[in-house]
């Protein structure tokens, strides 16, 4: 029936449905009333979403006149972004020219070693011609040169993160990876990479402090820049690495500093280790002794901050993976796929995980300055935030009542509830449970799962709200390992929705534990699934300490174990290598720019519980927390790699695996959206849940014919 309402077929659509069904003659009417207006909303939003694009691309073109090919690619972002087809102004010819005007320019800023700004140019074509691999490597090449000037240059705080860094760390972690990694171990894979990252580091420019323009050093760093082209090429030639190769070459680049450059060897530990890590997989990384306070407090799930998730890219820029509902920053109006280009004047460039959350976190009360640069948007602009103590909530109604509390009936004549879970974590299933009991008392019918953005959170926690929707003795997910004990949980107890029709809204965001707990209603056929094809995390990592003895700084290791399969076997995982991942919706239904910020206005509108005074300084935030496992610190899923601090989350180095980031990154605004406040449009994908649901029930209700034969 919704395949036929695409189609602008109502008739088809209205026949096959009463023809199946023996409708009571009052029936008939509603159900009409239900499909026509859902066929008028179609109509609607595809009108829409062209007048959308047409603006955009005047206004592209309008750019162009005036020499402003930036301004215009931005443009022709949001165009692409709106209209429902993206490949009729992929192929235009005015664009092949724009794209190469940009292209030249941005070659033109790394030559000067403005790499970030280079990255800014490369991602906006990148995400115009996602499938076009060219783009996507000269995209990434400019943010990793990005990545080691903040990390390594002038300005950066490489001094206070690598404090108490030792070279015999790396060796300690070659024995964890030995003994606990998920899978047989690439040594070669790990020495090519490392030493494919000291060669971007030698060839990055501007790195001042480290490398003068002295003519000595200049000629020292073209030596050794050869001397590593020559390792490269001969491990190309070599297939077999064996983990003491990997550890004699680990040695010979730390221990023989080389004349004329004197490179401190903290930064020599932490490129390597970082660069043959990463190679390993996206997710494994070492915590220093500096990140070790961050990330305790990530595990207790205890921190005052200003309640974001954020990332560092595939360009190595800082983005907002997301604001936690209710809190210092979604008040602020962050977005998912923010870039934060300055925290307090001080500029990004390049920053690691653990130097965002130095600069972002402080005590509670104090402000921190934010510099944003949202995509689409030609400008950067200032948001200042008041850190506070973070109060958590994880489970949402769909408005509120007079008396703040959750009103969860999204449809009043059929009964049909909605809860969105915004996190899976400890008291996730103590929320829900008292959620389900309101939606009973308030009368409801059937349900509507929202969990579109929700970047997942502990193992147990999607565990426990699966066992919530299926059956008895049902398995829910299993974990594998070369090198650890299988696993697999099944529900303890039956379902307490029987009888309930129910709906799973998902977007590209929706990751690790929302994927368990789709995943797993989806091979029970016990829900449909709606909306977009989730994010692809299906991993399970440990932390193993690698100075356990008392008294020295510790260091520890978050390593890869594990990965987790769904009932009927699926891995989720994604990779390059992967030509499927993540848990594909039965339903595909996208959300455009506009869309995305609407149902952003509303949530943040919902979110906010008054005071009897009104006051917002008495506002009660709801907000998630980390998605990390207070309860059992040793284990945990690896959704958005959630970091420890201050629910800082570190997706992997290529985050969203590889281009796309798990939160709409590619969510684009009008110029003027801070200005004037954005127009309130339909969500589609809550619209189609809601007619699936009427459909579900209608069906209930009235089961298709059936005949016999004699």
């Amino acid at each position: 029936v919704l395949d036929l309402l695409n189609q602008n077929d109502l008739a088809q659509a209205e026949k096959l449905l009463l023809n199946s069904l023996e409708l009571a003659p009052d029936q008939n009417p509603r159900v009409h009333d239900w499909l026509s207006q859902y066929q008028q909303f179609l109509a609607d939003r595809d009108l829409r979403r062209n007048e959308t694009a047409d603006k955009h691309i005047a206004k592209a073109k309008e750019y162009i006149q005036q020499e402003k090919n930036e301004d215009a690619l931005a443009s022709v972002f949001r165009a692409v972004l709106a209209s429902p087809r993206p490949q009729d102004i992929r192929d235009e010819v005015w664009l092949d020219e724009l794209v190469q005007l940009c292209a030249a320019q941005a070659d033109k800023l790394s030559d000067e070693g403005k790499y970030s700004e280079a990255a800014l140019i490369l991602g906006e074509i990148f995400r115009i011609f996602k499938d076009d691999d060219s783009w996507k490597k000269r995209y990434e090449q400019a943010g990793l040169h990005a990545s080691i000037q903040g990390v390594y240059g002038k300005d950066s705080d490489w001094k206070q993160r690598l404090r108490g860094v030792r070279k015999d760390d790396f060796e300690r972690a070659l024995v964890a990876i030995g003994k606990h990694y998920v899978k047989p171990v690439d040594y070669r894979k790990m020495l090519l990479g490392a030493l494919e990252g000291f060669r971007l580091f030698l060839t990055t420019k501007h790195l001042d402090e480290l490398f003068s323009d002295q003519p000595e050093q200049t000629l020292a760093l073209a030596r050794l820049v050869n001397h590593t082209d020559q390792k490269i090429d001969s491990l190309n030639k070599d297939p077999h690495v064996t983990a003491a190769d990997l550890r004699k070459i680990y040695y010979q680049t730390i221990s023989q500093n080389h004349p004329g450059l004197e490179i401190p060897e903290p930064i020599l530990v932490d490129l390597f280790t970082n660069q043959a890590l990463q190679a390993l997989d996206d997710y494994t990384v070492m915590i220093w002794p500096d990140g070790q306070r961050q990330f305790s407090r990530g595990i207790t799930g205890s921190f005052t901050g200003i309640g974001v998730q954020i990332r560092i890219n595939k360009a190595k820029q800082l983005e907002v993976f997301t604001p936690l509902v209710g809190t210092p920053a979604f008040r602020a109006g962050l977005q998912a796929g923010d870039l934060i280009v300055a925290v307090d004047g001080k500029t990004t460039k390049g920053i690691t995980r653990d130097g965002a959350v130095r600069r972002i976190t402080g005590k509670k009360g104090t402000t921190v300055v934010l510099t944003i640069k949202r995509p689409g948007r030609t400008d950067e602009f200032e948001v200042p935030i008041v850190r506070d103590k973070i109060k958590i909530s994880s489970v949402f109604g769909y408005s509120r009542l007079p008396d703040n509390k959750w009103n969860y009936i999204l449809d009043d004549s059929e009964k049909i509830a909605y809860i969105r879970i915004s996190n899976f974590m400890k008291n996730t299933t103590s929320q829900l449970d008292k959620a389900i009991q309101t939606c009973r008392d308030q009368g409801a019918r059937a349900l509507i799962l929202d969990l579109r953005f929700n970047p997942g959170g502990t193992l147990r926690g999607a565990e426990e709200v699966s066992d919530r929707f299926l059956s008895l003795d049902k398995p829910i997910v299993s974990t594998r390992g070369d090198r650890t004990q299988s696993t697999i949980a099944k529900t303890l107890r039956p379902d307490s929705c029987s009888g309930w029709p129910l709906i799973v809204l998902t977007s590209g965001g929706s990751a690790s534990a929302s994927e368990i707990f789709a995943g797993a209603l989806q091979d029970h056929n016990r829900a449909a699934i709606v909306g977009e094809r989730t994010f692809g995390k299906g991993l399970v990592q440990r932390s193993i300490s690698l100075r356990p003895w008392f008294g020295d700084p510790e260091v520890s290791l978050k390593l890869t174990t594990a990965y987790w399969y769904l009932p009927k076997g699926r891995n989720v995982q994604r990779s390059d290598e992967a030509k499927t991942w993540g848990v594909e919706p039965d339903f595909h239904v996208d959300l455009t720019p506009d869309e995305f910020t609407s149902l952003d206005a509303r949530w943040r509108n919902n979110v906010i519980i008054h005071t009897s005074n009104g006051s917002p300084d008495d506002d009660v935030l709801q907000t998630p927390q980390p998605p990390v496992d207070s309860s059992g610190p040793k284990e945990t899923l690896a959704p958005t790699e959630t970091s420890p601090n201050d629910n800082v989350s570190r997706p992997p180095v290529d985050s969203s695996g590889p281009e796309e980031t798990p939160a709409p990154t590619e969510t684009a605004t009008d110029d003027d959206a801070a200005k004037e406040p954005a127009p309130i449009v339909p969500d589609p994908q809550l619209e189609t849940a809601l007619l699936m649901a009427r459909l579900e029930l209608l069906l209930n209700q009235n089961p298709p014919a059936t005949t016999s034969q004699n």
